[in-house]
């Protein structure tokens, strides 16, 4: 329950009302609840914005999910 709940609720509408295929997480989360969508993980906007290099390691998920869309 609690905000776990809340969240694992909140993805799972996405994924069916909106045909979501993917997640795309900004950030650890400490406890992300089971999808049926994979999860790709980036660092933190902020993580990025602070150091270049997290740019890249970024980017190096995003390109090839460029193709699927």
């Amino acid at each position: 329950g609690g905000l776990t709940g809340i969240l694992t609720g909140f993805l799972q509408r996405l994924i069916t009302d909106h045909d979501a295929r993917i997640i795309i997480q900004l950030g650890q989360v400490a406890a992300l609840p089971a999808l049926q969508a994979p999860v790709y993980e980036l660092p933190s906007t902020l993580a990025m914005l602070r150091e270049g290099t997290c740019k890249r390691s970024a980017w190096a998920v995003l390109k090839p999910l460029q193709q699927r869309v």
